[in-house]
């Protein structure tokens, strides 16, 4: 047997045609380089006898894969699948059974998208209306944290020569800031980033780690004990393409941690205001709609001047898209679990 295979693991990850959706082989390598896996390979498979169909995930590690149990990846916050490894081979009959190889099988939940689009509906007098009155859009995008902290003005945009369309993808950067006050209308800028993904921990002011406790967020540790605020940031299509505006904010103290789970909810907001990206908001400045994305990749809402957010589903009002009234609280829409 060849050493570099010697302790060669097989994972088939398997689920029946037509019943949920594979993990692409993207987000099956972010598991498990979270995991401290970085040599594996993939073969995408088919079972017609069985109905099943699959990804057959070697990993060429030439030591065992301890330290790892059961862990979870994750897609994003509402798609979790679980890998379990059985380092000692006991369940297999040995690390020698079946020339060093063991296979497990575990079927997943549906994977969300990882590209997500909303689209804004706005007749010709209300886009005209927006533009002559000097209106802007403003958007702000939720995370999940144990932690206290703040939204930031995700984009603002004054495009409305169509109906209004926003969409992101699932990259994200982590980011310090010298900026320590994050109290409402304050401005954070990113002094310091990196691209990060879900379940990488970013060791301040050191690079990044990639084996952390949990792979369904982002974690950023203090080691200088100095103080800074710290954040994730993700692009979107509205405002300023390519950039990655920093979306929240947590104060970051000198030897603290602080863990992050983006999760798909947006708020937008139609107002004459004056802000910055990169503004922390606790309250909303104008009638606001929170749309929940959880599942989905795609959501369909309007808005009229006069009448202002609508949204549908069979002709009622949805449960995905919440109206937040003038000074309505953006803290716990916005950072949940804060």
């Amino acid at each position: 047997m060849d050493q570099d295979k010697k302790y060669a693991y097989r994972i088939l990850i398997g689920l029946k045609t037509g019943q949920t959706v594979l993990p692409t082989e993207t987000q099956v390598g972010k598991a498990l380089k979270a995991m401290g896996v970085t040599s594996y390979s993939f073969t995408k498979i088919t079972d017609p006898e069985r109905d099943r169909i699959g990804l057959d995930v070697s990993l060429n590690e030439n030591r065992f894969v301890t330290a790892i149990g059961t862990a979870t990846g994750v897609t994003d916050p509402g798609s979790r699948w679980t890998f379990k490894f059985d380092p000692t081979g006991e369940q297999q009959g040995g690390p020698g059974a079946v020339r060093g190889e063991f296979v497990n099988h575990l079927t997943l939940p549906a994977v969300g998208a990882t590209e997500y689009a909303v689209t804004v509906t706005l007749s010709d007098a209300t886009r005209k209306e927006l533009n002559d009155n000097g209106y802007s859009i403003f958007g702000f995008k939720a995370v999940e944290s144990s932690q206290k902290g703040k939204p930031l003005v995700w984009f603002t945009d004054t495009n409305f020569q169509h109906d209004f369309v926003l969409s992101w993808q699932v990259d994200y950067v982590g980011y310090i800031s010298t900026t320590v006050d994050i109290d409402d209308k304050s401005h954070i800028t990113k002094d310091t980033q990196t691209p990060m993904t879900l379940g990488e921990r970013w060791n301040v002011p050191y690079s990044k780690d990639t084996v952390v406790g949990d792979p369904g967020s982002i974690e950023i540790a203090n080691v200088t004990g100095v103080r800074y605020t710290c954040g994730i940031g993700q692009a979107a299509t509205a405002g300023s393409p390519g950039a990655a505006p920093p979306i929240c904010a947590f104060p970051l103290f000198g030897t603290g941690m602080v863990g992050i789970v983006p999760i798909e909810k947006v708020v937008l907001t139609f107002a004459t205001s004056k802000l910055n990206t990169g503004t922390v908001i606790e309250q909303a400045f104008a009638p606001s709609l929170l749309i929940d994305l959880t599942g989905v990749s795609k959501r369909e809402v309007s808005f009229d001047m006069d009448h202002g957010w609508g949204a549908s589903d069979g002709g009622s009002w949805p449960t995905w898209a919440t109206k937040l009234g003038f000074a309505s609280d953006l803290v716990g829409p916005l950072v949940v679990g804060s």
